[in-house]
């Protein structure tokens, strides 16, 4: 029996039925014809239907997983990707670095050489210049000794003032050096030679033969 047939008897049952007394007369029911093979086909497309869809939210989701997957990878693929250039990066700068340090190195080994090499000019020139004072001291000494020498073999007197000036020059010479050594002799020479000129001039006439 179908609802609806059901829900026709209750209605004419509730209609008939009185508060007083109940009706035993048989009640008319209407069952009408049922299509079994058309409510079957029915429910077969509906339940068809439902397969569809229920295939098609799988496949949806299997797809949904596949491209989560794919964009998991691509993803992944792309955080492989920077972490490389990032390592390559590093070891870029840490070989930059390493280079810098090499040729700090070599500029140091550099300016510890051109270091070296200015103390040891600076040292030379110091010599240098301490051998051109002492050859100037002794050409000095040997200037005097020959002015000397000459006054006395010519028998022409120095004046007081060039003798006295003459006689307290003190020479400044190093004895490291062969010009100072030389210079010291010919001042001993020239002290010779100022005391002999002394007698000279007491005693005129009296050159150095």
């Amino acid at each position: 029996m179908s609802n609806r047939s059901y829900l026709k008897i209750h209605r004419f049952n509730k209609s008939q039925t009185s508060t007083d007394e109940i009706s035993t007369e048989p009640i008319p029911v209407d069952l009408g014809v049922i299509d079994y093979n058309k409510q079957y086909s029915r429910i077969k497309r509906e339940n068809e239907a439902l397969q569809k869809e229920i295939i098609q939210l799988q496949k949806d989701i299997e797809q949904a997983k596949d491209n989560e997957k794919d964009d998991y990878d691509k993803l992944e693929n792309e955080i492989a990707e920077l972490c490389d250039m990032k390592y390559k990066e590093n070891d870029d700068l840490a070989n930059e670095v390493q280079s810098l340090k090499m040729q700090i190195a070599e500029i140091d080994e550099w300016t510890e050489s051109t270091e070296s090499i200015d103390k040891k000019i600076e040292e030379l020139t110091k010599k240098e210049r301490e051998v051109t004072e002492q050859e100037k001291v002794f050409c000095d000494e040997l200037t005097a000794f020959t002015r000397l020498f000459q006054s006395l073999s010519n028998n022409q007197p120095l004046s007081t003032e060039e003798l006295f000036r003459m006689n307290n020059r003190i020479p400044k010479y190093k004895t490291d050096s062969p010009a100072a050594s030389m210079a010291s002799s010919l001042f001993q020479l020239r002290q010779a030679l100022i005391a002999s000129y002394a007698r000279n001039v007491v005693t005129p006439g009296c050159a150095i033969q």
